[in-house]
Parts: C-alpha cells; structure tokens; sequence
C-alpha cells in the first residue's frame, strides 16, 4: 500500500474533482456497454455524499456514499484511476466512505461488487449477501456485500 498520505474528502459537484469523476465512472464502468455519459447522473446523485482522493488536482480515486433509508448507506460507483489500481487507494476511500457512514448513525452500510472486485471489499470487512446478480444497466454480475465491521472500532 502507498503510504503518501493523501486522504479521502468529500466533494462537491461544483468541485472540478467531481466533474473528473463522472468522466472517469462513465470510462470504467458503462463505456465499453455504448452507454451515454449521462448514464452516471442517476436518481441517487444528488443526495449522495461524493468523497475523492487526489493529488495536487488529479483524481486518484471516487466513491459515494448515499443513505437510501433511515440509518442504511450504500456505497457505489467506486472507482481508482487506472494508473493507481493495486495500490491501497480502493481500500483508503472504503474505509472513509464507511467512516462517514457510521458517523451519520449508519446501522447497516452495504454494496454491489463487481464479482471481480470482492476481495477488496471482504479485507474492508464486508461479507456476501445472497446470490450474484446481473446489474440491470450494464448486465456485469454484482453481489450485495454488508459491512460486518465492528462499529466502535471506528
């Protein structure tokens, strides 16, 4: 793991980070599907809290955090640049996105991996819930992930 010590903040949508990360989300995750850049500017976007890790204004990595009933967070479209992937950024922007959440009151924080991406989240202490699932916008299979971390810990 890169020990820079950049941190994760929340960002703004009027932040130039924030309009970076939509570039980026769009590049990852619905590009290669032919997919609009729109597609990123969901029903959850506006209420969700936006965090980012970057250096001196590029953005390293991104991922939100949004309560979708009371007390229950979920965590999504988390993305690391290609240049920093395997380097401890992915999990350095969990732990934050997850330490807001139970900041907030959070009783239950949870996700939907990419099925190549869950190891990242069991070592962040998040444990498959249920059967994979094809995600409905892209058909990439995904499984719910729940955060069993130890909440005083944090």
């Amino acid at each position: 793991m890169t020990d820079d010590g950049l941190q994760a903040t929340e960002i703004s949508s009027a932040d130039p980070l924030y309009q970076a990360a939509l570039m980026l989300r769009h590049e990852l995750f619905f590009a290669a599907h032919g997919m609009p850049a729109s597609v990123v500017q969901d029903a959850v976007e506006s209420q969700s809290v936006h965090m980012a890790i970057a250096d001196a204004g590029e953005l390293i990595a991104y991922g939100r955090l949004t309560e979708v009933k009371p007390q229950s967070y979920q965590v999504s479209q988390m993305v690391v640049s290609t240049q920093y992937q395997s380097q401890g950024y992915g999990s350095r922007l969990l732990y934050a996105l997850v330490c807001h959440a139970l900041r907030q009151g959070a009783q239950e924080v949870f996700l939907n991996a990419r099925l190549t991406a869950t190891d990242l989240y069991r070592k962040q202490g998040f444990l498959p819930q249920g059967e994979a699932f094809a995600s409905p916008r892209t058909g990439v299979e995904h499984i719910r992930m729940l955060y069993s971390g130890d909440t005083e810990s944090i």
